[in-house]
């Protein structure tokens, strides 16, 4: 599994470019502002085909480039069900947006599906509520690795203080990623990766 990772717009949220080989089928993880251009020099200098953007949750710093990933690629879109509202109706996230944020639509819904897979690659999708009631994490068992979105980061968690957030979910949440293979690496919504080993300290002690 090659993994490239950009931060992008004003949060500075990764987006996450994902595939196996060049010329070969790719897909992103969170579509955060600008972020579709930076992955478009590495696809079209590998030579991939990004079908997919899947996002860890809705809120606008993490999918406001779904529209433009559809547009360069044809990319088809993944969210959890109880994240279309906020991509559908940007206006629904409950708080002001710095910009104007295009509306868009999921072709699929990641919390219906029991796993995902592309380029060679399979994923299990766990819910993740807390930070959103639709977060989602994507775990890759075989490479060891966890696709945390805004529900893990590197010494702490998500915020829960959000409309449609909830503390005591994400505390559920976390206990669940705990159970986890300590050696499992963990790529962030925001900041470096960790892995729950590193994590595992504080995850089984936090308290909403």
């Amino acid at each position: 599994m090659i993994v490239k990772f950009f931060p992008c717009g004003p949060l500075q949220a990764n987006c996450y470019l994902i595939y196996s080989k060049k010329g070969g089928d790719a897909f992103v993880i969170d579509a955060p502002p600008g972020s579709a251009a930076k992955v478009a020099e590495v696809a079209d200098a590998e030579g991939l085909k990004v079908r997919f953007v899947l996002d860890t949750h809705g809120h606008f710093d993490h999918t406001s480039d779904n529209m433009e990933f559809v547009r360069r690629f044809g990319s088809k879109i993944g969210i959890s069900r109880k994240g279309e509202k906020f991509i559908s109706d940007p206006a629904s996230q409950g708080f002001q947006l710095p910009f104007d944020m295009e509306a868009s639509k999921p072709d699929f819904y990641l919390d219906e599906k029991k796993a995902f897979e592309c380029a060679g690659l399979s994923f299990k999708v766990i819910p993740t509520p807390g930070h959103t009631k639709g977060s989602v994490c994507l775990y890759c068992e075989k490479e060891k690795a966890l696709f945390s979105g805004d529900t893990l980061f590197a010494d702490c968690c998500g915020r829960y203080d959000l409309e449609g957030s909830s503390g005591d979910e994400i505390e559920a949440s976390l206990k669940i990623l705990a159970k986890l293979p300590e050696d499992t690496i963990v790529y962030p919504g925001h900041g470096k990766r960790t892995t729950i080993g590193r994590e595992l300290g504080w995850m089984r002690k936090f308290k909403a």
